[in-house]
């Protein structure tokens, strides 16, 4: 895994986190 995989991963779990709070609250 190089660093721009790793920061797509780690971009696309944030959005999703979010996208999730947003639909809880």
């Amino acid at each position: 895994m190089d660093d721009e995989q790793w920061r797509r991963w780690l971009y696309t779990g944030v959005t999703r986190a979010e996208e999730e709070l947003f639909i809880i609250g």
